[in-house]
């Protein structure tokens, strides 16, 4: 009799041990749950918007520079705004669209913010950030847009580019968290001389 229970135990022991190696597991088995009390998340937007200057309207092409000839030189101006709630970084690029690189390349800009230099130097060297913007206050950006170059190799070509302005929460190369990117279009020719 004492036999008999222990056989039925160590099979009892056995067969639950074989099902327990069979079983798949399951994400049920633990539970933990915190709480935090007074905590406060908001989440704003943040978004940029070029506007002409002149007018306030939206603007798709900041230059349109035709017939450049070697110390030749063209203004251009832009707002940016702040439109969405959250502060707002952003982080200024130029980038070739289409024609020469050659003549991208002896194209020199000069860019300054409410006044202040932000970049001097060539066109595809184009990189500058600016200070937080917390308040929706114009940004207005004057571009000088310069060609300085003699080389005859430069007659009749054409440089078209975008400047692409960024603006993130972690103005890294990966995109993280909010971000918001704006770009606008232009187009610069030389001539004969």
């Amino acid at each position: 009799m004492i036999g008999t229970r222990i056989k039925i135990i160590l099979w009892t022991i056995l067969l639950l041990a074989s099902a327990l190696v069979n079983a798949e597991f399951t994400n049920a088995d633990f539970y933990d749950e915190a709480v935090a009390r007074a905590n406060k998340l908001t989440a704003g937007t943040l978004s940029l918007s070029l506007n002409n200057t002149l007018n306030s309207k939206k603007t798709a092409l900041l230059f349109s520079a035709n017939g450049f000839a070697p110390q030749g030189f063209t203004v251009a101006s832009l707002r940016l705004l702040k439109t969405g709630s959250a502060p707002v970084k952003y982080f200024a690029s130029a980038e070739i669209t289409d024609g020469s690189s050659e003549f991208c390349n002896a194209l020199d800009i000069k860019v300054t913010n409410n006044d202040v230099l932000k970049f001097q130097g060539k066109l595809l060297s184009l990189e500058f950030s600016s200070e937080e913007i917390t308040d929706n206050s114009a940004n207005d950006l004057v571009f000088f847009l310069a060609f300085n170059d003699n080389n005859s190799a430069l007659k009749q070509q054409n440089c078209s580019f975008i400047l692409r302005f960024q603006t993130r929460q972690n103005l890294g190369t990966n995109p993280k968290g909010f971000y918001d990117s704006r770009m606008v279009e232009n187009i610069a020719s030389s001539t004969l001389w």
